[in-house]
Parts: C-alpha cells; structure tokens; sequence
C-alpha cells in the first residue's frame, strides 16, 4: 500500500509539471503555456528558492536555549511558572529552522516541535507547531513590523475547538542572546483574547 501510495504521489508530481492534469485557476505572472521552457520562470524560480535577509535573521537563533515562562489558563487565573528548554537548527540550508521544546508539564515530559521559515513568494513568515501531547497541529503566518516584532496569527485545533480556534504570537529580540515570545487567545468561543503565555529565551 505505501508503494501505490508513493507511485500516486509521483505520478500526480509528473502530470502537474507537465500540465496534464484537469485544469486549476490561479493568479500569477504569464510565463506562457508551458512556463518549464520559459528562461524567466526559470529565473523566478531560483531566486525564490534561495534564503534571503529574513532567513539569515532566523538561523541566527541557531543553538541552544533555556526558557522560562508564565502560562495563564483563565484571563484573571494564577499564573503558573514553566522552565524549558530549546534546541534551535537549521534545515535544508538555512531554508528554514526548527524548535524542539522539553519541558515537565503536570509531572509529565512535554516534548515539541517548530517549524518556521519566510516564504519569498508572498512576503510572509510561516510555522507549524506539532507536540506528543496531541495529534493535531497549528499553523500560523504573518509579518515582522518597523521594530522588527515578528506577529504571527494562526489556528489552533483542540478538544476546546475540533474545528479550530484563533491565535496570534508576538515575539521580539531583547538582544543577541534573549528574546520574548506571547501568546495571545481565548478558551472560551465568546470569550475575550488574554495573554496565555509569556516566555523568555535565553541562550
């Protein structure tokens, strides 16, 4: 089964590069019928596959982190402390970079995983955040502002909301060595945003 699995897949990447498929409406630049023989599109896409300013600002995170934090529950609830660590790497050159996250949570090792990149296509930054205490996933996109806060807004999908519920990250540079990272959202479908998590990287 994986073997049809695979030989669909590869079938279906042929066919799509060879314009065979049934036909899909899109936006873009003309590079033609066929744009595979168009030197421009060739060019285009080299140049949006190789990692830019925004990349080389991400793999400067490269390394090993202590984390400490507050997550909140309840808008007006206790905040509970949290110690973690993160191991921050590069992937396919610098293309993208990856978090792995430990922590004890409720006596329990938590273990989870970032992926973060900037797509040069569309001007925008992405992650996808997966962990061992879920078979979901959340993924977000967004921008870096004027004072170089990088705001990410994004989907959650949990027991609270199986059709998903909203999210949004602020993180910041303190300096080479430290920066901050909240999160902001809601555990109540009609309930106001308050920040659920604070937490302080420090290499």
């Amino acid at each position: 089964m994986k073997k049809e699995i695979a030989s669909l897949a590869l079938a279906t990447f042929a066919l799509t590069a060879c314009g065979t498929t049934s036909s899909v409406k899109y936006e873009g630049p003309d590079y033609g019928p066929n744009p595979m023989e168009n030197p421009e599109y060739m060019q285009a896409m080299m140049e949006a596959g190789m990692p830019g300013e925004e990349h080389t600002e991400l793999t400067k995170g490269v390394g090993y982190w202590n984390v400490t934090g507050t997550h909140w529950m309840t808008p007006d609830g206790e905040g509970i402390p949290m110690e973690a660590t993160a191991t921050v790497k590069e992937l396919f050159g610098g293309r993208y970079i990856t978090q792995e996250f430990k922590m004890s949570w409720e006596g329990m090792p938590f273990e989870g995983m970032l992926i973060m990149g900037f797509n040069k296509n569309n001007g925008e930054y992405f992650n996808m955040w997966i962990d061992n205490m879920s078979t979901g996933y959340s993924i977000a996109t967004g921008y870096e502002d004027e004072e170089g806060a990088i705001h990410m807004h994004g989907t959650a999908y949990d027991p609270l909301a199986p059709g998903g519920r909203p999210f949004r990250t602020v993180t910041w540079d303190v300096s080479d060595n430290e920066f901050v990272m909240q999160m902001w959202g809601s555990t109540s479908p009609d309930g106001e945003e308050f920040k659920q998590m604070e937490m302080t990287y420090k290499r």
